[in-house]
């Protein structure tokens, strides 16, 4: 027999984001129902269907001595994971206040934020749970420039911000993993648009890569080449957010290692 308190979850959690008036009308029916609920694993399950913030919060606080937590665990089929892949922050906020513990699952925010090139889920994820680890795997850095968009950009920046401050740290090591004409255009960009002097990184690559490429990389030495180079490409952040199929000063992605072969 179905258990008409999830059922009617279910219906909530089909409804538009824009239809206020039937949310309410069966927020309400769920509240007179929930009234003839004396088990608390039903009514969390309940509200995990409904993925309803403000009903979840009503039920929590109308126990608020219950261990919520332990009453999740109790529950396979109330999945954070799930929560996270459909973006569902509110729910999160309100498992949150509620004493349930995400743990490891919290880190599905940084796919779900690669996904769909959206910062909101670093940002959530930051603010809302304090995690300041750094976004991406330092192993291979350098190749998570190809699929970075506008939305994610800031982000990508601000990290390769902090690796820049340690030139022969892992992440920046990625860079020189293979000679220069192989290295993703986009990612070389980025590192020439960044204001620093980028000679140290690629000094045991230099003498093997094609001369325009070495003019590029020495040119971050210097105040003059770092102006000719901002000449270029000013903005760091729309290198990033660019397609990475796109040219970067001036150069052809598509081309790269016919027209600048290793020497």
């Amino acid at each position: 027999m179905k258990d008409p308190l999830n059922e009617l979850g279910l219906a909530i959690s089909r409804l538009p984001d824009d239809a206020r008036e039937a949310r309410e009308h069966w927020q309400s029916a769920f509240r007179a129902l929930l009234q003839d609920t004396s088990d608390p694993n039903e009514a969390f399950k309940a509200v995990f269907a409904a993925r309803d913030a403000t009903l979840a919060r009503e039920v929590f606080e109308r126990s608020p001595d219950l261990d919520w937590n332990r009453i999740s665990a109790r529950n396979p089929s109330v999945r954070v994971g799930t929560l996270i892949m459909e973006r569902r922050y509110d729910m999160l906020r309100a498992f949150r206040d509620a004493g349930i513990k995400m743990g490891s699952s919290l880190h599905l925010l940084v796919q779900v934020a690669k996904k769909y090139d959206d910062p909101e889920p670093i940002r959530v994820l930051r603010e809302d749970f304090g995690n300041t680890d750094l976004v991406w795997k330092k192993h291979d850095f350098a190749y998570h420039f190809e699929k970075c968009g506008p939305g994610l950009a800031p982000v990508l920046w601000e990290e390769l911000h902090i690796h820049l401050n340690s030139m022969q740290g892992r992440a920046m090591r990625s860079f020189k993993q293979m000679p220069l004409s192989y290295l993703p255009l986009k990612s070389l960009a980025a590192l020439l648009a960044s204001g620093h002097d980028i000679r140290p990184l690629f000094r045991s690559l230099l003498e093997t890569t094609h001369p325009h490429l070495r003019s590029l990389i020495e040119q971050t030495g210097s105040n003059h080449g770092q102006i000719a180079l901002k000449a270029l490409e000013p903005d760091p952040i729309a290198v990033i957010a660019r397609p990475h199929n796109k040219k970067f000063y001036g150069l052809d992605p598509e081309r790269m290692r016919i027209d600048f072969p290793e020497q």
